[in-house]
């Protein structure tokens, strides 16, 4: 798609996950009822609109009814809840390197399939996340507080996470009601790598920069040119954010040298 030309020109290395998120205005109550037949079309796209390789496992749980179809070794991850879908880039284990149209454009197949199958709602919510991280020594809390707070402790701090959102309005008003209104949220969370569920990992930091758009009216139709729109805005934000990301590494080179 040429909408994505520009993205393939903007690719970090270590960027070591990624997720496109929607979030539905309305439940899914029929996705456990046919999660069969979507698993069986979403297998399908390998070798086709996907790897060969992609999606060799299946996992569903059945307190949410949730369904999970992945590859670890390719880190591809699929995920539909009754009230979200989303897919993820989990590269910690992986030598690839993200390359946003590839992923954007496996997105839509996927997209397209699991619509087919089951009719999906209209869209309150669509995020766009990447994680990176960095490594900052044995010091790496104390400098995440000195780096963002005024906080100066006496002892060692650990387990330190630090994570705000800011909010726009997409047109006249004040304050967005989040519960109701239309508006982008950019969340930005920066915290010890330790914390981390799926790759913990000590003397580094983690940093999550997720743009989400709010739609209100709910939004009908093909997410694939919001999900672009989405991907200017967190351009125009990423590089404030990673100047933040490599003084920490920086920092920790210097006190090293």
């Amino acid at each position: 798609l040429i909408l994505f030309k520009v993205w393939e020109a903007f690719v970090r290395k270590d960027v070591r996950k990624a997720t496109i998120g929607i979030a539905f205005a309305d439940r899914i109550f029929r996705s456990s009822s046919v999660a069969g037949s979507l698993i069986d079309e979403l297998l399908k796209l390998r070798g086709k609109e996907l790897p060969a390789e992609y999606f060799s496992t299946v996992a569903r749980d059945p307190y949410d009814n949730s369904i999970t179809i992945y590859g670890q070794a390719e880190g591809a991850y699929f995920n539909v809840s009754q009230d979200s879908i989303a897919y993820t880039y989990d590269l910690y284990e992986s030598k690839k390197i993200l390359n946003y149209a590839t992923f954007v454009k496996e997105f839509e197949s996927i997209w397209k399939t699991t619509h087919s199958v089951l009719q999906l709602p209209a869209i309150r919510r669509i995020g766009f996340v990447t994680e990176q991280r960095v490594y900052a020594g044995k010091m790496s809390n104390n400098m995440l507080l000195e780096r963002f707070t005024g906080f100066k402790p006496s002892g060692f701090p650990a387990r330190v996470s630090l994570s705000f959102d800011e909010r726009f309005n997409t047109g006249h008003g004040g304050l967005p009601d989040p519960t109701k209104d239309d508006f982008v949220n950019v969340i930005r969370t920066y915290y010890d790598s330790a914390l981390d569920v799926q790759h913990p990992e000590s003397d580094a930091i983690n940093g999550n920069l997720d743009v989400q758009r709010y739609y209100s009216p709910a939004f009908v139709g093909q997410p694939v040119q919001e999900i672009a729109a989405l991907k200017e805005r967190y351009d125009k934000i990423v590089t404030e954010f990673n100047i933040d990301l490599e003084a920490l590494s920086q920092k920790h080179e210097k006190a090293a040298a």
